[in-house]
């Protein structure tokens, strides 16, 4: 299980596969963060797998090893039993990719109102009843 280079939004992750697992992880010279984890068979183990065999091959390297901050309760808990510890975004001088982050997710524009005009745009008349 060894890690391969790919390009994602113009920034340079390695990707690690095992059995039912994927997962991304930004790494620079001193430091390695996991980006993204998906496992197609949830409850067999293989993200638990994935992640103490990365743990160890980039500690042996050499760098700290952390993840973004975790979105919701599963990975929190991940985190802790693995002890990795939990990296803010802009904890680091300088992230993979020369500043750019990738973003797993699409954004949605957000639509907002116009502003209400001021004066008078409109002129209603009265009906006489």
């Amino acid at each position: 299980m060894n890690p391969k280079k790919i390009n994602k939004l113009g920034m340079i992750l390695d990707e690690w596969k095992w059995k039912s697992c994927r997962a991304e992880f930004g790494v620079e010279k001193s430091w390695a963060t996991l980006y993204y984890i998906e496992s197609r068979q949830e409850g067999k183990g293989h993200a638990t797998e994935l992640l103490t065999a990365a743990k160890a091959y980039y500690e042996k390297k050499g760098k700290e090893f952390g993840g973004s901050v975790a979105l919701n309760e599963r990975m929190r808990k991940l985190y802790q039993k693995f002890g990795i510890s939990q990296i803010p975004v802009d904890s680091f001088s300088k992230p993979p990719g020369d500043g750019r982050m990738a973003m797993q997710t699409r954004i949605m524009m957000i639509r907002h109102q116009p502003p209400p005009t001021r004066g008078c745009a409109m002129k209603f008349t009265r009906r006489h009843d």
